[in-house]
């Protein structure tokens, strides 16, 4: 039984939680031998050039040969990229390796060489300076003037040379239950599914690598979700507001990240003047107790994304463990202040009965809340009626706000299974057809009955 009176709980959580979803990491492009994107990398187009090359000498070459035409093209362009592309290439990456290694080897040894330098300086000021004091003057009559003034004089300070200048220390790693262990990522495995699933694997990581690629999936499913609820809210009671018109300009060339701020923004100014917003939706830009305000530390979790996107990924567990230091306590303020989403939770209708003497609709739902996989089923009560098989939040326990097109539930192609959803982009060539995108194992596919949704974005609906 949930907290909520109009809320009536079917069933109940599995005693057992189901094995931790395994953290997808997009980010190997044939064992890192070429940097990504790889239209960036210049040994990539001439791995590209020598194929084509290697085929079209192949292919247009009369010597004659024991083994099909076919065949001898095949084999010798394989052996033509092999021998004069990729070769090259895993020579690049054993000598970036060996780089890497003598300027971690370097970056250790400083700290200790500066100490072992500053102790020698200190030793031989502490003897340049009590000398004089320990000098006898002449037996026959008082010391000199230069002796009492040497005798007198307090010791200056060395100074401090550029080599004498302490070394800037690399960020100390977390410890290795940090992620585990955290309060702030427990309770955000009770926000909506996209998210919690994402906190869940996090946690569930073995190595500070997949815990790094983890960190950034949900960075990523909490800027969807919270901008999906902001996009969902603001086309309900706006729906001509400039926010919503520049998501859909983003919808034709691929829905990115600073889009959902964009739009979280314009929410949170139009919830101030609000009183029936998405309780929290108005603080999303407003910093609070020293830690940010929640756009700022997703904007920074974002340009973290965007520099592991262009192949600045760490190479091993130390270096991903030194990054997590900075992340992680953005990540976990972030997720405190995204909170709110608890507030107005999510549920897929399953079915609705009409109480004639009561004028409401009492509706059978799925709650798309946690990390678990299978929905718990409940009851809500609604005074307008809702379709079969919708996504709504449920705003301050009573409206309910239609979150389609931006989050959906559909059959997944591929998984052979129900999932969630997000709208991406929409497709060249196609006018009625929205390319969705899947939170859980990023398996895209091609839904038709949504770009009339989309398309309307930013007009005023016709009453």
């Amino acid at each position: 039984m949930r907290d909520d009176a109009d809320v009536t709980v079917d069933g109940e959580h599995e005693a057992h939680a189901p094995p931790p979803p395994r953290p997808r990491r997009p980010n190997a492009l044939l064992a890192r031998l070429y940097d990504a994107p790889p239209y960036r990398d210049p040994l990539a187009w001439w791995t590209l050039a020598m194929t084509c090359l290697s085929i079209t000498a192949l292919g247009t070459s009369e010597q004659p040969s024991p083994l099909p035409r076919w065949l001898d093209v095949l084999l010798g362009s394989l052996v033509w990229t092999l021998l004069f592309a990729v070769f090259p290439a895993m020579v690049r990456l054993k000598v970036r390796r060996v780089r890497w290694r003598r300027a971690q080897r370097r970056r250790a040894a400083a700290p200790r060489v500066d100490g072992a330098a500053r102790s020698t300086d200190g030793g031989s000021a502490t003897t340049a300076t009590t000398a004089p004091t320990t000098a006898q003057g002449p037996t026959t009559g008082a010391p000199t003037r230069q002796a009492t003034r040497a005798a007198t004089r307090s010791p200056s300070p060395p100074r401090q040379g550029s080599h004498d200048r302490p070394s800037e220390s690399p960020p100390t790693p977390i410890s290795e239950d940090a992620v585990a262990s955290s309060p702030i990522l427990a309770a955000a495995r009770e926000l909506p599914f996209p998210v919690a699933r994402t906190v869940r694997a996090l946690q569930a990581a073995p190595t500070a690598k997949e815990q790094y690629e983890s960190l950034l999936e949900v960075a990523d499913a909490l800027s969807i979700s919270a901008g999906a609820v902001a996009a969902a809210w603001l086309r309900s009671v706006d729906p001509a507001i400039e926010g919503l018109t520049s998501l859909r300009r983003a919808y034709d060339r691929g829905v990115t990240q600073g889009s959902w701020h964009d739009v979280l923004r314009a929410a949170a100014q139009r919830a101030v003047d609000t009183p029936d917003a998405v309780p929290g939706l108005s603080k999303v830009h407003r910093s609070a107790r020293g830690r940010g305000s929640l756009l700022g530390n997703l904007q920074a979790l974002v340009e973290e994304r965007n520099r592991w996107a262009h192949g600045s990924a760490p190479r091993t567990n130390p270096e991903a463990a030194e990054r997590l230091a900075g992340l992680l306590p953005r990540l976990e303020a972030a997720l405190d202040q995204a909170m709110f989403l608890k507030e107005s939770p999510w549920v897929v209708t399953r079915s609705s009965s009409y109480r004639s003497r009561e004028r409401v609709f009492d509706v059978f739902v799925w709650w798309a809340m946690g990390d678990h996989p299978e929905f718990e089923k409940g009851r809500i009560t609604s005074a307008a009626p809702l379709e079969d098989g919708r996504l709504y939040m449920l705003v301050c326990r009573e409206r309910c706000v239609d979150l389609t097109p931006f989050v959906v539930q559909r059959h997944c192609e591929v998984c052979r299974s129900i999932e969630l959803f997000h709208a991406d982009r929409l497709p060249r060539g196609n006018a009625t057809g929205v390319v969705l995108k899947s939170f859980g194992s990023g398996h895209a596919m091609t839904d038709d009955s949504l770009g009339d949704d989309l398309l309307g974005l930013g007009e005023q609906e016709s009453v």
